[in-house]
């Protein structure tokens, strides 16, 4: 072949072009079986390590995050990834006061609560649905008083979002009126101050009954009810002295 062809710049720019081909193919090899073996044959298919790795690393990772999911869980409670991205450049550890606030952790919950004034828009409403779905854990009680000690302004704050907050929970009690499921919690967030009622005892009456009228009856006033047929004596005159005058009889000197 002519040498002042091979050395064209058209012929370098095909060669170079052919070998960028073969390069990105993807080439098959298939193993036969040793000669003299029966069976069927058996093909194993490798790749070029290069596409196997470009190929492989973005579908492990998307593996990954799958499997954590676009959120994180803590004992079933929901944890935003923007409330966390929020919360790193605050320099808080967010999943582990979450953590500590399920473990009842009332000192944990206190900075949730406080955390509220630096989130806002969507992560603000994905924070609060985080501090809802903690009352079951936490317990209704402890969770009030709690929230009861943090500032007015606050509870407002929490309260005015609590409804996005419950429309997003996936469960379904946790979508009810809150006053039906945590009435502490609800005086709380109103403002108002939180009474924790002691529980009666059985057959005790309630510290907040008013006692029975009976009750209040010196013993001395109380009679048992008469028997039919008898005779009730009369009640003695105080003017007369203490003792009774049988009928008919006279008084003595």
């Amino acid at each position: 072949m002519n040498q002042a062809y091979l050395s064209s710049p058209l012929v370098a720019f095909w060669a170079a072009q052919r070998n960028a081909r073969r390069r990105s193919a993807v080439r098959c090899v298939v193993l036969l079986p040793p000669k003299g073996k029966r069976g069927f044959l058996n093909g194993i298919f490798h790749t070029e390590k290069q596409h196997l790795m470009k190929r492989t690393l973005p579908l492990l990772a998307a593996l990954l995050f799958l499997s954590s999911g676009s959120f994180a869980q803590s004992k079933g409670v929901f944890v935003s990834d923007a409330v966390v991205s929020v919360a790193q450049q605050a320099k808080v550890d967010y999943k582990g006061l979450v953590r500590k606030a399920s473990a009842k952790d009332t000192k944990a919950l206190a900075d949730l609560f406080e955390f509220t004034r630096i989130v806002e828009g969507a992560a603000l409403t994905d924070h609060v649905r985080t501090c809802l779905e903690l009352i079951p854990l936490v317990g209704d009680e402890a969770y009030a008083k709690t929230l009861e000690s943090r500032s007015a302004g606050l509870k407002a704050y929490l309260l005015k979002h609590m409804g996005a907050a419950q429309q997003k929970a996936q469960k379904e009690a946790l979508k009810k009126p809150i006053g039906e499921w945590a009435p502490y919690t609800w005086e709380a967030l109103n403002g108002r101050e939180v009474n924790l009622a002691p529980k009666a005892a059985a057959g005790q009456p309630s510290p907040t009954t008013a006692p029975d009228a009976a009750q209040l009856k010196p013993a001395n006033d109380q009679h048992p009810p008469a028997q039919p047929g008898t005779l009730t004596p009369p009640a003695p005159d105080a003017s007369k002295g203490n003792r009774l005058t049988p009928p008919g009889g006279r008084r003595g000197n």
